[in-house]
């Protein structure tokens, strides 16, 4: 009896003493992963976003390949897959529309939104300049598109309407006339 009453004061103390000795704060730090940062510097952020929009619509697999298919020209000499409609699937028509939200332009909008709450044009100003040269090729190829409810996953819109092509480019003129006049007037 007695080596039981031991034992369960001897847990009860190593209990006590461990919830006394642990600090909070260093158990909430080792939940955090260096190597997946939840924000990241403006630059680097801009820089993979111009560097994702180059290569989605003024790379080789947009400007030569999707075009075509989107006039119907297809007329290949070297490489006749076109011709034969052997590339027309889901995934050489789709990429380009879905990775445009899903990569540069959800990077673009967040660089907009924290230079808009720093009130940082140098920072929103090319990143909008940006985002509507992207939004432009997505409506001169498919005409209309998400875009006034796009990209508002957050607020909980997940199935954005899609808006009407004058619409958009109205917009487009509203945002480059104020970013230029704001980046113009920024220090």
């Amino acid at each position: 009896m007695l080596i039981k009453q031991i034992t369960t004061a001897a847990v009860g103390i190593a209990l006590v003493a461990g919830a006394v000795a642990c600090n909070s704060d260093n158990i909430t730090k080792l939940n955090t992963d260096p190597n997946n940062p939840t924000s990241a510097p403006p630059g680097p952020v801009f820089t993979q976003a111009v560097r994702t929009s180059a290569v989605a619509f003024v790379g080789n697999g947009f400007s030569l390949r999707q075009t075509e298919f989107l006039v119907q020209h297809w007329a290949e000499v070297q490489y006749p897959d076109e011709d034969r409609y052997a590339r027309l699937n889901a995934a050489s028509t789709q990429a380009t529309f879905n990775n445009a939200y899903s990569t540069q332009l959800i990077n673009l909008k967040k660089l907009v939104d924290a230079g808009l709450a720093q009130k940082n044009a140098a920072l929103y100003g090319p990143a909008q300049v940006l985002e509507v040269r992207n939004f432009d090729y997505l409506t001169d190829t498919w005409g209309g598109i998400p875009y006034s409810n796009a990209l508002k996953a957050d607020s909980g819109i997940n199935t954005p309407k899609y808006d009407a092509q004058k619409d958009i480019y109205t917009s487009f003129f509203k945002i480059l006339n104020q970013a230029t006049v704001d980046m113009a007037a920024a220090t």
